[in-house]
């Protein structure tokens, strides 16, 4: 990648991401007040157990982190934290 590039790979797949997933009906309104967002922060829709979440994240936050830190769905187990061993399969 030259340092020309204004995008990396992760812009470009969570651009493609958000313009093939439908809006999810009935999600819970984000607050009007930026204040609580980072600068790289995302709005992400989740639907977890027929729950619809929407949720400011981190673009770097894996799902793993997210049900567990975020939503409190302590389940599914962290293995290595690197994503490497399988033991954190979603």
């Amino acid at each position: 990648m030259t340092e020309s590039s204004k995008f990396t790979r992760r812009d470009v797949i969570a651009g493609v991401t958000m313009a093939l997933l439908p809006p999810v009906a009935g999600a819970a309104e984000v607050p009007s007040s930026d204040a609580t967002l980072e600068s790289e922060d995302m709005i992400v829709t989740l639907q977890v157990n027929n729950h619809v979440h929407r949720l400011p994240l981190d673009p770097r936050a894996t799902l793993l982190d997210t049900l567990r830190e975020r939503l409190s769905l302590f389940e599914t187990k962290k293995g290595c934290d690197h994503g490497q061993c399988g033991a954190c399969t979603i």
